[in-house]
Order: C-alpha cells, then structure tokens, then sequence
C-alpha cells in the first residue's frame, strides 16, 4: 500500500523551496510585520501553490527589476508563466499555464484550456494579514463562440498571531465568456475584463448582488477558541446553513468546520469548556506567539454555551430537502 506520509526528502526539498521564497520576498522588502506573523509560512505555501513551476526553478530563481524571474516552461507545448512581486505590505503572485490543444467530440473541435491563478497577501498596521486568492479554469475551443469559464476564489484574514479568524470561499457557474486575461506566449500580460483582476478587490466580498450570483458560497467567522459563525450555500443541491457550530482540532489556529449535518437531528448545542479543556487546545500549538492569540479568544469560553433551537437566525437546509425545509 502506498503511504500517504510524506517523505524526508520531499519535505527536505518543500523546506528548502519556502526558505528560497522567504530569501527572495525579503530581498524585495516584505515588511517585518508579515514575517513576525506566524501565517507567514502560510502565505509562502500559498504562493507556492500558486506557482505552475518545478521545486528546482524556484530553488534558482533570481530577483531581476523588481520581480522574482523564473525560466518559462515549454512542454509538449504546454507554455507556463508566474509573475512574483513584493513590497513592504503586500505580496502578489500571478501565474497563467495554456495546455495542449486536444479534440473534443462533444464540442466537434479543437479546444486549448487556460489555468490563470492569484495570490495577494497584504499586511496592515496592526499586523493581521489578509490572503485573497483565486483561480479559474478556461476552455476555449475553436468551433464554438466564446470560452467556458469556472472560478474559485477565498479570502482569509489571519490575526497578528497567526489564527484565522475570517474565511470566505466561493464559486462561479460555469458559463460562457467573450474575454479573459492570461499570459501569452510572449510572456506579456494581457489584461481583458475577465477574471483574475476582481480578486483583489476588497469590495467585492460586499457586493451582495455578487455573492448571490455565486453558484456556491460559504463565510465562516470565528467567534471564540473552538465555535464559528456559519453562513452557506450550494445551488447545486438547494442547500443553505446558517449558524454557529464547533471547530474541529487539535489545531485551533486553523477553522475545520463542523457541519450542522453531522450534529444529531440537525440540533447544534455546545456546551461550555472547562479550564482544562481549553489548556490542551492551547498548549497543542508550540508557537508561544498562536498560544498568546489562542488564549484571547478563549476568553470568557467557560461560560459560552449555544443551542440553536434558541437562534432565531439558525437555518439549515440539507441536500436531501430538496423541498426547503427549515427552522
């Protein structure tokens, strides 16, 4: 059987390609109060994610006017590029990959798919760090008018002690589109109207006409140590949730959510934490900083409870009612 556990050499080489990013960020004069942020190493895998290129042409890449250069990949005319630039305050990737042209029968031709993805970190004043990312898939084939189009997006925000505290995450229906952007052969960008340009607008993440247009959406904000605010919805199924529900651990810097589906009968209660209770979730984490900012939002946790027949916000509608029931 085939293990799942990563190997010493892979995470050797991961350690060695994040340290080269950190080298090449600080050369370009990322502020102290984005390093000082135990997300930071969060941020750097991000990016990296983000990035259509070998650990090795990260491992020698170079700073050249104020970008971070890579070598462009050519293979089996796949044509890749990834632009990386810096600042005091923020941090931006952006990356663009076209595919080899393949048949499609069900479309009757030829067909050349675009990947475009966007990484852009800002950190403010107070230190809390705010990652908005995206990615969107293109297929453009050549008998057909226009280019089918799908795109993820996220936004984080992270405390100045690394825990994140806001999580948005969304997804368009895939629909029809006359313009993109993407990086050419050439390695110009060329800039059109859609898609990657919205993901670093703030507003759009208030822009109630956009997240309704959305084909799923979901929003979680943390309340306390261990519970979140849920809002979310699938079109796709007809589901719909509204309400708080417990994260689940052992590491409480990062939000898992727990679905008011798996709670029994749909009724979420949550009971106080002892002192005790809330140590272990502290003390899992070895970073004094996440302890410190863990321990603040534990504060009054003792005495938190929540049931949901008592919410009169609560809302649940699962895939299997269809209907729409709720209460």
């Amino acid at each position: 059987m085939e293990s799942n556990v990563r190997s010493t050499d892979d995470s050797g080489r991961l350690n060695g390609v994040i340290a080269k990013l950190d080298q090449l960020l600080t050369e370009l004069g990322v502020d102290s109060k984005f390093r000082d942020n135990p997300a930071y190493q969060d941020v750097l895998m991000k990016i990296r994610g983000a990035m259509p290129v070998r650990d090795i042409e990260i491992l020698s890449a170079f700073i050249e006017n104020g970008v971070i250069s890579f070598s462009t990949l050519t293979e089996k005319r796949q044509q890749c590029y990834v632009e990386v630039t810096a600042g005091p305050n923020g941090i931006r990737c952006v990356s663009s990959c076209n595919f080899p042209d393949k048949f499609d029968e069900t479309k009757g031709g030829y067909s050349t798919t675009y990947q475009s993805d966007i990484v852009n970190a800002r950190v403010d004043s107070n230190g809390r760090i705010a990652v908005l990312s995206g990615s969107t898939l293109l297929d453009d084939t050549g008998l057909v008018s226009g280019t089918m189009c799908r795109s993820n997006f996220s936004k984080e925000i992270y405390s100045a002690e690394g825990i994140v505290v806001e999580h948005e995450l969304g997804q368009t229906k895939e629909g029809r589109i006359n313009s993109f952007a993407y990086f050419d052969r050439n390695n110009s960008l060329e800039i059109a109207t859609y898609p990657v340009h919205f993901y670093q607008n703030d507003n759009i993440w208030n822009n109630c006409a956009f997240i309704s247009s959305l084909q799923s959406y979901s929003k979680v904000q943390r309340k306390n140590i261990d519970t979140a605010s849920v809002y979310s919805f699938d079109k796709d199924n007809d589901s719909e949730e509204r309400a708080t529900v417990e994260l689940g651990g052992p590491d409480y810097s990062h939000m898992q959510v727990m679905s008011v589906e798996n709670y029994p009968d749909q009724h979420v209660i949550i009971p106080p934490l002892s002192t005790e209770r809330i140590e272990e979730m502290v003390s899992y984490q070895t970073n004094p900083k996440v302890q410190e900012g863990l321990r603040k939002m534990a504060v009054g946790r003792e005495n938190y409870s929540y049931d949901s027949l008592k919410d009169p916000t609560f809302k649940y509608v699962g895939p299997q009612e269809q209907a729409g029931v709720s209460r």
